[in-house]
């Protein structure tokens, strides 16, 4: 929990709101474990050069400010089946995750890790969504701020829940089930709003082949990409350089697990439907007590100390094998208290002022000369 509290200024609208249902739940259920599974983690494998903002370092080491992607849940789930589906790794070797929806994501995983994600800080990083805005230029903020005279928060507001394909449809719908038929109608508004969408995930694609050095498949789910045929065939027009070709006929499928390239296509292109709430309770039902195993949580942090990945495993204990019992194991490194370490740093420092104090009140000698001249 305490951790959970730390989190606050860094997700001040979700983890204040999951914190009271687990004290509620802990009310109602004492002594039943709670499990937190956090739509960040999937995304933890990003080198630095991915999650990393071109800002100064203190902003990072201080304030913990970088890349930290939404999520993570579905694109876990979605790249893990799609695995699967293709027979292992070696035939998936490069997995680009489209989750589109009100709330659109996307991912660039590589050997079943995250490489890369849409999503930055926040949620509003990325493609242009039902009403965030995605990616744009933070002197557009400014200038709206000191133009309408508005405050930080109410920009933000603005961008979060009245900007993205509701804005560019001219507020006809943040829904692109009326976009596309207001578009059938000729509203050019709507038909600009769709075009962008599809436009900003086709350039993320093509940003994210290029990361992982080419593209084994390509993953559509969530409600958009599962059940919008048209803008995923918007999405891949314009993706035939990759090798991608869809099958029109398989296409129109909506909602199942498919194949939608064809049998020629150099990129294998799927429709997967998410299961969030499967791959939470799968990774809930993982840390279930085992008898005879342990878990141990390992933790690799940066020159900063700032903690980056965090990894549990599960071992099981066995005998020692007596080829290696007159072995010792010894830590590299050793745990000093603080109370130690404080009075061993300072003596040095204080001998090093006294001998400056000692120095500096010591009258220099005079020379003959100065003693004649005085005389």
């Amino acid at each position: 929990m305490k951790a959970l509290e730390e989190c606050i200024p860094l997700d001040p609208l979700h983890n204040p709101a999951n914190i009271i249902g687990i004290k509620a739940c802990q009310e109602l259920m004492p002594g039943v474990p709670m499990v937190a599974v956090f739509d960040t983690a999937f995304h933890m494998t990003m080198p630095p050069k991915a999650y990393r903002y071109a800002i100064p370092t203190k902003y990072y080491t201080e304030d913990h400010l970088r890349r930290y992607g939404f999520h993570g849940t579905s694109h876990r789930f979605v790249s893990k089946r799609c695995i699967e589906l293709m027979g292992g790794v070696e035939n998936a070797h490069r997995v680009i995750v489209c989750h589109l929806g009100n709330g659109s994501s996307l991912s660039a995983v590589k050997d079943g890790k995250c490489q890369d994600t849409s999503m930055g800080l926040s949620p509003l990083a990325g493609v242009p969504m039902g009403t965030r805005a995605g990616d744009i230029d933070t002197c557009v903020a400014q200038f709206i701020m000191n133009k309408y005279n508005m405050s930080a928060d109410d920009c933000l507001t603005m961008l979060n829940k009245k900007s993205g394909v509701l804005a560019l449809s001219d507020g006809i719908s943040s829904d692109f089930r009326d976009l596309d038929a207001a578009a059938e109608k000729g509203n050019e508004a709507a038909q600009l709003a769709l075009d962008k969408f599809a436009y900003e995930v086709r350039k993320y694609i093509g940003a994210y082949a290029a990361a992982l050095g080419g593209v084994d498949c390509i993953v559509f789910t969530a409600g958009v990409g599962e059940n919008s045929g048209s803008m995923r065939a918007s999405i891949c027009d314009g993706l035939e350089y990759l090798g991608v070709k869809l099958d029109p006929e398989k296409n129109k499928l909506r909602g199942e697990e498919v194949v939608i390239s064809t049998s020629d296509s150099k990129v294998t292109v799927w429709v997967i439907p998410t299961n969030e709430e499967l791959m939470i309770a799968q990774d809930t039902a993982a840390l279930e007590i085992a008898e005879g195993e342990d878990y141990c949580t390992l933790v690799t942090c940066t020159p900063y100390g700032i903690n980056t990945h965090r990894l549990l495993v599960r071992g099981r204990r066995v005998e020692t094998p007596d080829q290696y019992k007159h072995l010792r194991v010894t830590a590299e490194a050793l745990k000093i208290e603080p109370i130690i370490v404080a009075p061993i740093m300072a003596l040095p420092m204080l001998l090093i002022l006294l001998i400056g104090m000692l120095l500096s009140t010591r009258k220099p000698k005079k020379t003959r000369g100065e003693e004649h001249e005085k005389h």
